[in-house]
């Protein structure tokens, strides 16, 4: 009597592949849990994974630069709060010369007063709590698109700035003009007036004072020296 039990079908060796030889030795169920195990790549570990998504931000530019605009003198607040949630921000400073109470100083200022420049990681990063974070006016858009700041523009930024403090300074302009009159404003010969020559290096100007009757050049403390008008 014939057996009514189906023999498996046999194919030639050379059209059975490696799955699924493991199908057909170990059986569909059994033999398909095999070929998963297979087919998952083993953990490389956390460093190598992080390296991996860098690896695929840079090749397919998954991270991008967005404008953000903050509240007023909300610079330095705004960066803080941002980047205690793991956002990268570019803030660009500026080191610029002010005349405070009659003397030069250099004060550190926003290059771009209300504006930082965020980095995002598109895929694990939202500008959602960007917009609620404390010291964040908004993000900027055009129309409906946020702003998108180029990285050539970054770097370009971050080339301009002095590579020891990363502040950028702004060519300086002349104080006075030959033949202005100005004052001086402290030290010994304060209250003198005077006619301005030249300046002599970055913190000193040569100035022609009245001193008992005769003409004496003098140098002095570019924060010493004022416009006349301006008193």
């Amino acid at each position: 009597m014939r057996s009514l039990t189906r023999k498996p079908a046999v194919l030639p060796e050379h059209r059975i592949g490696p799955e699924r030889k493991l199908m057909v030795v170990f059986g569909t169920t059994f033999g398909h849990h095999v070929v998963k195990r297979m087919r998952r790549a083993p953990d490389p570990g956390p460093h190598a994974r992080r390296a991996e998504r860098d690896r695929l931000k840079e090749k397919s530019g998954m991270e991008r630069w967005y404008l953000i605009h903050t509240k007023p003198a909300g610079e330095a607040t705004a960066v803080a709060n941002l980047e205690r949630q793991g956002y990268h921000v570019y803030y660009p400073r500026l080191l610029r010369p002010r005349r405070i109470r009659g003397r030069w100083q250099e004060r550190i200022e926003p290059l771009f007063p209300r504006y930082l420049i965020l980095r995002l990681a598109l895929g694990s990063q939202t500008l959602g709590p960007v917009r609620s974070t404390l010291g964040v006016h908004d993000v900027v858009r055009f129309g409906v698109e946020y702003a998108i700041v180029s990285n050539e523009v970054v770097e370009a930024l971050k080339r301009r700035a002095d590579p020891d403090t990363g502040l950028h300074r702004l060519t300086r302009q002349r104080l006075f003009t030959f033949g202005a009159m100005i004052r001086i404003t402290a030290g010994p010969f304060e209250g003198l007036e005077g006619v301005f020559e030249r300046e002599e290096g970055q913190e000193r100007v040569v100035v022609l004072l009245s001193v008992l009757g005769k003409a004496t050049t003098v140098r002095i403390s570019a924060g010493l020296v004022t416009p006349k008008e301006d008193l």
